[in-house]
């Protein structure tokens, strides 16, 4: 929750929008923003396979993450159009059973059966193109919808591959260190400062390949893990 302290010092601004020029936002052909938040990132999991066998128990947890981002946005009518360049911090935690020791008898009974994790902590920096329209326009109050395309590139990712039964566990390579998203989202507007709530669904799919050796068998074994971008997020925002 880092970004939260930041964002309470900003709702008290919320409230007294109507007070002073300076927070009344003046009509214009653009305007830059800026705007923090945080999402919840819950991965759809297209594929998990260890050793060319796909696994057939797995079980998901969210993680917060984190978001900051500059935007534009240019437009006098109520259509408008809304670029941004944002840097993104997401979490997500994928526990699952091997073929050894899963069976139907404990499917969906016993969780202790999910004894391995794939913990995913990655940072990225993304470019939504996003068209706008506004619903309701009364000055200094709007409500708009917007959806685009987001083009992401992950800079930085870190994986921890957790085995109970494995001596090694280790990762090889991403395959898609970018991506493309489709993005929907709504945005409230008061005077200079606005809220906006989105949601992401990811075209195309990350997969990480990585490699681990069991105990009772000394060659590593390959695991492959394919999924696709699925999060919602929230955040806080100032018009100039």
């Amino acid at each position: 929750m880092k970004f939260l302290p930041a964002l309470l010092l900003l709702v008290p601004l919320c409230a007294s929008a109507q007070r002073g020029d300076f927070m009344l936002l003046k009509e214009k052909k653009w305007n830059l923003g800026v705007r923090i938040g945080f999402d919840a990132s819950l991965p759809i999991v297209h594929s998990l396979s260890a050793g060319g066998e796909e696994l057939q128990s797995s079980n998901q947890s969210y993680r917060v993450g984190y978001l900051a981002a500059i935007s534009l946005r240019a437009g006098r009518d109520r259509v408008f159009f809304n670029p941004s360049f944002a840097w993104h911090r997401s979490e997500s935690e994928l526990q699952f059973a091997l073929p050894q020791n899963y069976t139907p008898d404990n499917a969906g009974q016993n969780e202790s059966a999910f004894t391995n994790s794939i913990s995913v902590r990655s940072s990225s920096l993304e470019l939504p193109l996003l068209i706008g329209y506004d619903l309701v326009k009364s000055n200094p109050y709007r409500l708009s919808v917007l959806v685009g395309p987001k083009l992401k590139y992950f800079y930085k990712t870190d994986y921890d591959l957790d085995i109970a039964e494995a001596s090694f566990c280790g990762f090889v390579e991403d395959k898609h260190p970018g991506s493309l998203s489709l993005v929907a989202g709504v945005d409230v507007t008061i005077g200079r400062l606005f809220l906006d709530f989105n949601y992401e669904f990811g075209i195309t799919r990350t997969k990480t390949l990585f490699t681990y050796t069991l105990t009772d068998i000394p060659s590593p074994t390959p695991l492959e893990y394919e999924r696709r971008t699925n999060n919602i997020s929230f955040a806080l925002g100032f018009l100039f």
